[in-house]
């Protein structure tokens, strides 16, 4: 990726990285369709490093991080969704290398299919089937979807050529820019957040500062706080999981990705010499750990060289103008 969106204001602009908050700058910091359309106009990072403020002085970014193993995860639902929406296995708009599915799964109908996938990815194997009256044709959908995407012996690359693909390159260049400064995406739904931006910024004046109207929209029933932001995909590894364990039951020889990039630091390849596939994902799946590590380890280092913004209560926020 050699471009990334942001909305600006006339000395901060909010960078619109996939996967950190881009969506919802989209959706709740726009003043109208209009606005919104500005966030979608792609800049290289030289301009970014050049681009002036209305001062004429170089303008400020704000970048929203959180732990790129739940930027992995999120990217992986978001591929799974599209790709398991596919009508014909020529015509796709699935990540590079995404497997194919059997036949008779391209001939469900869209409307079916997206319910589908929306309750494959939302709710666990047994709260989903118990939705239908008839669950078989649904639980056959359920188990081809996944057994195909997450299967150690296929061509599992789609789960990082797609948008973690984006995510991971755009975030090391952003930080490299002096001009680029950090804050927990938590803080999208933070009070303080809010107020300090408009302090710093008047052309952010019709942002509610009363952020609580709007709190709920940015939580989900996986929220731990239903006013808190939710940036972890927490439900649906947990969804995908009860399907796996499901899969295996039936299985027990199938091997598929569990959900846990972590464990593949250190994972003994029992099928060493006789799958190479199997032993080609773990490869992969370890250098993806070892990217992830790497990335998180830039945010800590945004503390450390004074361009990260605390808003945590109690904490005064550091001055990013002179």
């Amino acid at each position: 990726m050699s471009s990334v969106g942001f909305l600006a204001g006339h000395r901060i602009s909010l960078l619109c990285v996939p996967k950190f908050g881009s969506s919802t700058i989209r959706k709740f910091y726009t003043k109208d369709n209009k606005h919104s359309e500005a966030t979608h106009v792609d800049y290289n990072w030289q301009e970014i490093a050049n681009y002036k403020g209305e001062f004429g002085r170089n303008m400020k970014f704000i970048m929203f991080t959180k732990d790129f193993s739940e930027v992995f995860h999120s990217s992986i639902q978001t591929d799974l969704i599209s790709s398991a929406l596919q009508m014909s296995e020529d015509v796709t708009n699935a990540p590079l290398n995404f497997p194919k599915f059997s036949k008779w799964l391209y001939k469900i109908p869209f409307d079916k299919k997206k319910q589908y996938i929306s309750d494959v990815v939302n709710c666990t194997y047994s709260k989903a089937i118990n939705k239908y009256q008839n669950p078989t044709e649904f639980i056959r959908y359920g188990k081809e979807v996944i057994s195909k995407s997450f299967n150690l012996l296929n061509d599992c690359s789609w789960m990082f050529k797609g948008h973690f693909s984006n995510s991971q390159h755009s975030v090391p260049k952003l930080y490299n820019l002096p001009n680029v400064y950090m804050t927990k995406i938590e803080n999208l739904s933070n009070p303080k957040f809010i107020e300090w931006l408009k302090n710093n910024d008047s052309s952010f004046n019709y942002l509610n500062s009363e952020i609580s109207k709007i709190k709920d929209s940015f939580s989900t029933e996986n929220s731990k706080d239903k006013g808190q932001f939710n940036s972890k995909p927490i439900g649906f590894t947990n969804n995908v999981a009860s399907w796996i364990h499901e899969i295996e039951k039936d299985n027990p020889k199938i091997q598929l990705y569990n959900m846990d990039i972590g464990k593949y630091t250190s994972a003994i390849d029992k099928y060493h010499g006789r799958l190479g596939s199997y032993r080609a994902n773990q490869i992969i799946l370890e250098q993806v750990h070892h990217n992830i590590v790497t990335l998180n380890e830039l945010f800590e280092k945004s503390i450390q060289t004074g361009r990260y913004i605390d808003f945590t209560e109690g904490e005064t926020p550091i001055q990013i103008f002179g």
